[in-house]
């Protein structure tokens, strides 16, 4: 059943820099867009069996419609969007790769404030963060994922795909480059950063 949804005050995005994190970014974009001035989108991701195994309602059916919503809402709203590993947070090097791309995909979006160059002691500091001993589902990370019958049954080619597609950042494809800050662009061509679960994470700047 469909609710008809306010417009947030301009008052709440009065500050010059925001980052906004809310899973139901994937459905409420469109009512922000308006009051958002170069906005750009960075949307984590992580295996769906993984998100299905923690989640509360056991269903990768979600997860599919959380990711297909995240991307077209970012594509739509014509956001330069970058994808966010989970899995490669919880390996060292991968890590600081993932810090120093998302660093570099937020200098080219013209993100002020941000520590740069990126050095070694200040990506220290972010990945000190980082606890993967709080992981609880780690059944993605065999050769062939095991989970539970009920999670493997919802698996289906449709999912295993769309995860592929976020894998090698070709689940960006098609995004348009109108609004995308030209430096964006330079670093990641169509407005698609590859960063090498999943709510959408909003920088922006307000207007």
């Amino acid at each position: 059943r469909s609710r008809r949804v306010s417009p947030p005050p301009k008052a709440v995005l009065r500050a010059c820099e925001q980052v906004l994190k809310d899973v139901r970014f994937a459905r409420t974009l469109p009512v922000w867009r308006p009051l958002l001035r170069r906005p750009l989108c960075v949307i984590p991701y992580r295996h769906p069996g993984e998100v299905a195994s923690s989640s509360r309602l056991r269903s990768v059916r979600l997860w599919e419609e959380y990711v297909m919503s995240a991307l077209t809402a970012a594509r739509e709203a014509r956001c330069p969007t970058m994808l966010v590993s989970f899995r490669r947070w919880l390996a060292p090097v991968s890590a600081s790769d993932q810090a120093r791309e998302l660093h570099s995909f937020l200098h080219c979006g013209e993100v002020s404030g941000l520590v740069s160059p990126l050095d070694a002691t200040t990506t220290e500091r972010l990945l000190a963060a980082v606890r993967p001993s709080a992981r609880r589902n780690t059944q993605s990370d065999s050769a062939v994922p095991r989970f539970s019958p009920a999670i493997s049954r919802q698996l289906t080619p449709a999912a295993l795909c769309l995860w592929r597609e976020l894998e090698s950042g070709r689940a960006l494809k098609g995004h348009s480059q109108r609004e995308t800050p030209l430096a964006a662009q330079l670093c990641y061509g169509s407005g698609a950063g590859r960063g090498p679960a999943a709510s959408p994470l909003i920088t922006t700047r307000s207007g």
